[in-house]
């Protein structure tokens, strides 16, 4: 049993010893696959040469390859792999054990490690037998690299700065000789080796081709691979135009707000110069829309965007800033008094929307002010007196204000500049104003005279002409001409993206509406057919960010919706009755274009505000039920305004000599519905005699930026 025992132990020994043999053994390999089974490879002319590999049969026939893979081929050297499967599974890579040999060692060798050595134009084919099993023979291909062609040639590069050296990109397309006899090229700028003549003149990255300018003189600049090159001349020149250099760069504004910017040709030398040509801006999203022309970007919603600024002519540079656009807080309220303190005043007020009151600022004089107008970059205010004139007011920004001017405080300008003059815009008549979203463009129309005015606002200091000065647009003293006819006009509005100009007409009950050119002018909007009417009897109304017109009918009590169409024209949506008013003269939307608040007039008890939500369009109507009860007002009201942030409503009652205040609710909770209005704490502010037309002073919230 002894004998027999180790026996079977020196018999299974060496069974497992066979077993384990095997498997380093050619002869249990299943399969031998080769890497790349198609490859190119090039050398300088006339030592080059280019590899391609594709899997054939023993045949070595030129009629048995493939197109070369030509975009890939690298300088000389290929390495080849070879990898075994086992029958069992088991997969090694061999290619140190492989035996490699090529078919045409005049076009390229290789050695026992598989690395294949271009020689020379020409083909051949790569094998590798591994005991009884092989890979298989793969074409090589080596082509010839005639010549480099270098881009740009003989160039001229401005200096720059030793932080911020100017660059110039280099680039080198190789000339072939494929085995075949055909010419290819290709771009082989990251297989040359690049190099400067003069690195105290220009440096470049040697793999890149990046030149980078020192100092003015020149070099020259060269690129080698596989033995060939070729060589141009780099001259470092003076300091040239580079781009526009934006200003402000990084500005931050308010929805409803405004910022201009101004552009300077920017020299590489980090110095600025004047523009060449004239500018073309534009905005990279809908959070901003700019002025094409003047550079004025207005604040839609809340994001960021960019802000380019394009060279017409000259140098035709270019240059970006960034613009963010944050939510807006009220910060200040005006109204014009036109009898305030016996000869008129302006009541300013400080804006708290957590506590939902209206602070007295100051009773700023002035001279029967029919209504006021903020210039939405925030720095100006204009009122229209009784006397049709325009009067300009210096706004004491909010984090700039001092013990004797505290922000939000007006300054008249009439008596302290000479170029700030007082401008006509009527014959003394009922005048109502409106400034374009942008801040480029002011409108006032004459009640009296059935005119209509326009001025360019001035966006920066031009030699003797201030900031904020205005200038009749050409044939704006008053517009003239077909379409220009106008009937009672009784309010004016721009909509929200500042392309196009309405005008309310009581005399006919009708809308004037006109396209506004990007220098102020105005041209008829749908000439070539009849505008739909109004209600009976339209007084004043509103645009919102939805693209909707919205016009109150004192005769009718009724509110006429329309859609503001891409040329300008608009279509009628519906129209409102306002059950229960006595005479309804107003209309504001909330800005999110959730909610419509109406304005009625009332009698002698005083009026009343009606708020209705907007709902998808159904059954004829895009409104819902009425939220709430109407609110009271005071006694002959006209104005009403919404904050930005849709938490307060303010009206102007001129019987009453005050404001009526209200909070609007933003959610449903303690029983109050979204968009309902309930009396602010205290409900009313004090005004001085005969207030029209409240207005929000909108700002960022704060900490404000200096």
């Amino acid at each position: 049993m002894e004998f027999s025992g180790r026996r079977f132990l020196v018999i299974l020994a060496f069974a497992l010893a066979t077993v384990f043999a095997g498997c380093g053994s050619s002869s249990s390999v299943g399969l031998l696959s080769i890497t790349p089974g198609n490859g190119t490879v090039f050398v300088g002319a006339p030592q080059g040469a280019a590899i391609r590999a594709v899997r054939f049969g023993k045949s070595h026939g030129m009629n048995r390859a493939r197109p070369e893979d030509f975009a890939s081929a690298p300088c000389a050297n290929l390495q080849y792999s070879a990898v075994a499967t086992y029958y069992d599974g088991t997969v090694k890579d061999v290619t140190n054990q492989v035996n490699w040999t090529s078919s045409n060692g005049a076009a390229a060798t290789i050695n026992a490690n598989g690395n294949a050595t271009a020689v020379a134009l020409g083909i051949t084919y790569i094998d590798g037998t591994f005991g009884k099993m092989s890979t298989g023979s793969v074409p090589l291909y080596v082509d010839e690299l005639n010549s480099i062609a270098l881009n740009p040639q003989n160039a001229n590069l401005p200096i720059g700065t030793p932080a911020v050296p100017t660059t110039l990109q280099y680039s080198a397309m190789g000339t072939f000789t494929q085995p075949d006899g055909s010419s290819n090229s290709k771009d082989i700028t990251n297989l040359v080796t690049w190099s400067s003549s003069n690195p105290t003149v220009a440096t470049i990255d040697p793999v890149a081709g990046l030149a980078s300018s020192v100092s003015q003189g020149s070099t020259f600049i060269t690129a080698t691979v596989c033995g060939v090159s070729n060589t141009t001349q780099l001259t470092v020149g003076p300091p040239g135009p580079a781009s526009l250099q934006i200003t402000p760069a990084t500005p931050v504004v308010a929805v409803g707000t405004a910022v201009a910017f101004s552009a300077v040709e920017l020299y590489t030398d980090g110095t600025p110069h004047p523009l060449t040509g004239s500018l073309q801006w534009s905005s990279s999203g809908k959070s901003s829309t700019i002025s094409p022309l003047t550079g004025v970007a207005f604040g839609v919603s809340p994001g960021a965007v960019t802000i380019t600024a394009m060279e017409v002519g000259g140098n035709l540079l270019t240059g970006t800033a960034d613009l963010t656009v944050e939510a807006a807080v009220a910060q200040f309220g005006y109204v014009a008094n036109l009898q305030g303190n016996g000869t008129g005043s302006i009541s300013s007020f400080t804006v708290n929307l957590q506590a939902g009151t209206f602070a007295p600022l100051a009773s700023t004089p002035a001279n029967s002010p029919q209504q006021v107008l903020l210039e939405p970059t925030g720095n100006f205010l204009y009122s229209i007196d009784s006397s049709s004139f325009i009067h300009f007011y210096q706004i004491t920004r909010p984090g700039a204000g001092t013990q004797a001017n505290p922000s939000g405080s007006l300054t008249l300008l009439d008596d302290t500049n000479p170029s700030f003059q007082p401008v006509q815009a009527g014959n003394g008549g009922k005048n109502i104003g409106v400034i374009d979203p942008t801040g480029q463009f002011l409108y006032v129309i004459d009640g009296t005279a059935n005119t209509l005015y326009g001025f360019q606002i001035q966006q920066s200091q031009n030699g003797a002409t201030p900031l904020g000065s205005l200038q009749p647009i050409a044939n704006g003293a008053p517009f003239s001409g077909p379409g220009f006819t106008l009937n009672q006009p009784t309010w004016a509005m721009v909509d929200h993206t500042g392309q196009f100009l309405y005008v309310l007409n009581a005399g006919n009950s009708s809308i004037s509406g006109y396209a506004i050119q990007p220098d102020g002018t105005l041209m008829v909007a749908g000439s070539a057919t009849a505008p739909p009417p109004t209600g009976n009897g339209p007084v004043y109304g509103t645009t919102d960010t939805q693209g909707r017109m919205f016009v109150a009918n004192s005769l009718d009590n009724t509110i006429s919706v329309y859609a503001i169409n891409g040329d300008g024209t608009w279509s009628p949506i519906q129209t409102l009755a306002i059950s229960g008013a006595t005479e309804v003269v107003n209309a504001k939307t909330d800005p999110g274009g959730n909610y419509l608040y109406v304005l009625d007039k009332g009698g002698t008890n005083g009026g009343q505000v009606f708020a209705y939500p907007f709902i998808p369009p159904a059954g004829g109507t895009i409104f819902g039920d009425p939220i709430g009860e109407p609110q009271p007002v005071g006694n002959a009201p006209h104005g009403m305004a919404v904050d930005p942030s849709g938490v307060f409503l303010a009206v102007d009652n001129a019987a009453s000599d005050d404001l009526s205040l209200f909070a609007i609710s933003k959610n449903a909770n303690n029983g109050l519905m979204p968009g309902q209005l309930t009396p602010a704490t205290p409900p009313t502010a004090t005004t001085d005699a005969n207030p029209d037309f409240v207005v929000f002073y909108n700002a960022l919230a704060p900490p404000f930026p200096m």
